[in-house]
């Protein structure tokens, strides 16, 4: 055998063993999923400040995948090769939180002019356990709203001990979804 035999013998081992190239679709994949993770800190975070509750949260969630579903696979098939399978889970898990991010963001960047809320405070119950106290207003007011009612050790709105009224400062979003801006005891 010549030396140009052994030379093409020797690529040919090296090659085998090269792992093969990326596919559009995997790295596409890698993306996904590290945006799924920075999508969801970003609703988590500004569901914070939201007038939520998490079944209307979840609401949202599902109605925004269901509008990622409008979105024709044609576009994506455009840059990627996808199936119908990983169409569902793009749009599940990236296009429909991407979705509601966006209009979270749009709601929180375009208020309307502040109010404040004042409420009477009943009693407060303390639960050491859990770290937090629960304030009851008058009327039952906000009784189905938890979250807004909630004071932890480590908010600080006020002192708990002297507290007569609850303020809460709101303001209405784009989307008539309500923003908590404050929350203080006097």
């Amino acid at each position: 055998m010549n030396k140009e035999g052994k030379v093409v013998e020797k690529d040919k081992r090296q090659t085998a063993f090269k792992a093969p190239p990326k596919h559009d679709t995997e790295q596409l994949i890698n993306y996904v999923i590290l945006f799924y993770f920075i999508i969801f800190i970003g609703l988590i975070q500004i569901f914070k400040q939201l007038d939520l509750t998490i079944f209307h949260f979840f609401r949202l969630l599902i109605i925004m995948i269901g509008v990622a579903f409008f979105i024709p696979i044609s576009l994506y098939r455009k840059r990627w090769r996808l199936s119908y399978y990983l169409y569902t889970i793009f749009n599940i898990i990236f296009s429909g939180p991407l979705l509601l991010l966006f209009i979270f963001i749009l709601n929180i960047s375009f208020t309307s002019k502040p109010y404040i809320e004042e409420h009477k405070i009943i009693r407060m119950e303390a639960s050491p356990a859990k770290n937090h106290t629960m304030i009851i207003l008058e009327n039952n007011q906000y009784e189905d709203k938890s979250y807004l009612r909630k004071v932890s050790k480590d908010d600080n709105i006020g002192f708990l001990s002297r507290a007569k009224k609850l303020k809460i400062e709101f303001s209405d979003g784009l989307f008539g979804i309500r923003i908590i801006k404050e929350r203080k005891v006097e």
